[in-house]
């Protein structure tokens, strides 16, 4: 099975860093590649993500609007690139236009699929020279500027495009209802679609989209609604959200649409607050792994079955409902789920489920939740939000361990806490996430956290950057990061030994007390130019 990193989108702005170490189990940094002023300060966010290869091969992406690598943006643009084991480019591509990489995964032959977010037009771009230009979501005739149709594209080992495919959002049926049940009415809603992860699994190649209103198989023939209709009853519509996992062929067609996580529809005697909250997916052993938040009645529909789900609404606060569910792939039947939901009273409400990976004999599931985790609801945070990771027996999805992170983000009308990232190297589990200002959305401390598969407790392990996506080797002897600090211009991407022993920064080597060092890692008598260098595993700005 090859798995998919993703991108946490986060909304921070990041403004001061966190000089640490990080040692679960013991990493060693191999190699580091740092891209400096790939974006200016307008456009300066999280992008950077990352894949591992077949061999020692990686893959990175991320944003750009400045010139670099020989890539020319237009507007903000993304770049895919493959590198060698010293992180050192081996291949790099633009695809030109509002375009945003959310998740990589090898093609098991030296390629990778990319998928992601794009508005307008965009130009994919290949190493040989050729060019493909995709359309995205329209309203009215025109273009919306949001970035909410998907792309994928599949790129070979020599950076070749091999095909490229969109998934456009609509919401046809909730249009033509609204004509028809109130010739004035309008709809208010918003249409989105985004590919969150891609998972090969014995050479098929699934997706997982969020979304909110309408997709079609490529054909035409198969079609899910997110749900959406006239909440207050007075003829404005509003959308859902919803979680759908999509077959997709050799030509990245969508083929089907195996399980839909999705909530009632609306009237006007529920509420507007029933919608699925996250969904996070893999497929491992001819068997499809969902994790779920959602808030009311919400069904688990596949082609063979339907599981309906009661996450009451309540007054005396908002509730969470969370689910896990094992499909079998061969019959789309629900082998087995599992169910519960907590109350918090927070003002804001908010937690998700970051990603979900199996892992001996493990489905591991990581994300941020408040006051109580419902998987484990004696599971409370410290503050009002933390970090979790919760292990399952892979056989019946029974609970072997959940931890919270315990980090106090102090004052909560002021600070937050979110997460950035997750995934799985050998027997370790990863989740990363950033302590932020809610006014204003700087970062305070970034956060990293590991637990082993075998349930020992969960230990912190700082990092000095922000850690925007984790990816492990299949063999689980290497660990890739992609990180960011202040100014966020930036773009850092790294790999670990796994089995190695030391203790090793993310995003700083060890070095010699007193010594400096630049930014490639060089030793140097003395800072000469103005430039980043590093001493004692901090990085100062000449």
């Amino acid at each position: 099975m090859r798995k998919s990193t993703l991108l946490a989108l986060a909304g921070l702005c990041i403004t001061t860093t966190a000089a640490a170490s990080i040692d679960p189990e013991g990493l060693s940094l191999q190699s580091e590649k740092n891209y400096e002023n790939v974006l200016t300060a307008d456009n300066a966010a999280l992008y950077g993500i990352v894949a591992a290869g077949d061999d020692s091969t990686s893959f990175a992406a991320g944003c750009f609007d400045t010139a670099f690598n020989g890539l020319t943006p237009v507007a903000v643009s993304a770049y895919v690139m493959k590198n060698d084991a010293q992180m050192e480019p081996l291949w790099t591509v633009a695809l030109q236009g509002a375009a945003t990489v959310l998740t990589m995964t090898s093609d098991n032959d030296g390629g990778v699929y990319v998928a992601g977010q794009f508005a307008d037009e965009v130009i994919l771009n290949s190493t040989d020279g050729t060019t493909k230009t995709i359309s995205g979501y329209q309203e009215w005739g025109a273009y919306t500027t949001d970035e909410v149709a998907s792309f994928i594209a599949h790129y070979d080992k020599d950076g070749k495009l091999l095909a490229a495919n969109t998934l456009l959002p609509t919401n046809d049926e909730v249009i033509d209802k609204a004509l028809t049940d109130n010739p004035e009415g309008f709809f208010l809603g918003y249409n989105e679609c985004y590919i969150k992860k891609l998972v090969l699994s014995d050479g098929n190649l699934y997706a997982l989209i969020n979304f909110a209103g309408q997709l079609y198989t490529t054909d035409n023939t198969a079609s899910v609604n997110s749900g959406s209709a006239d909440a207050y009853g007075m003829g404005y519509y509003l959308s859902q959200r919803a979680g759908t996992v999509a077959t997709l062929d050799a030509d990245l067609n969508v083929t089907s649409f195996l399980a839909t996580v999705k909530t009632r529809p609306l009237t006007d005697e529920t509420s507007a607050v029933e919608a699925v909250s996250s969904v996070g997916m893999d497929v491992a052993d001819g068997h499809l792994y969902l994790a779920f938040i959602s808030h009311g009645t919400t069904s688990l529909i596949t082609s063979a079955q339907t599981e309906v789900m009661e996450f009451p609404l309540s007054d005396d606060g908002y509730v969470f409902g969370y689910g896990i569910a094992d499909i079998s792939l061969s019959d789309v039947t629900i082998a087995s789920h599992k169910s519960s939901y907590v109350t918090t009273n927070y003002q804001y409400p908010y937690t998700k489920i970051q990603d979900v990976e199996v892992a001996g004999g493990k489905v591991v599931v990581s994300g941020v939740f408040q006051d109580k985790l419902g998987f484990a609801p004696s599971v409370t945070s410290t503050g009002e939000r933390d970090l979790f990771i919760a292990l399952f027996n892979q056989n019946d999805l029974d609970v072997v361990k959940a931890a919270a992170s315990a980090f106090d983000e102090g004052d909560t009308s002021s600070n937050g806490e979110d997460v950035l990232s997750a995934g799985v190297a050998g027997s370790v589990a990863y989740v990363a996430g950033a302590q932020y200002n809610t006014s204003t959305g700087d970062g305070i401390t970034s956060l990293l956290y590991a637990i082993n598969l075998d349930g020992t407790d969960m230990t912190q392990h700082s990092a000095d950057e922000y850690v925007g996506s984790i990816a492990g080797s299949s063999d689980g002897s290497r660990i890739f990061f992609s990180t960011a600090a202040a100014p966020f211009t930036a773009q850092a991407f790294s790999v670990y030994g796994a089995a190695a022993t030391g203790i090793k920064a993310i995003g700083a080597q060890q070095t010699e007390s007193g010594a400096w060092y630049d930014i490639t890692g060089r030793r140097v008598a003395n800072p000469a130019q103005r430039g980043i260098y590093i001493q004692n595993g901090k990085k100062i700005a000449f």
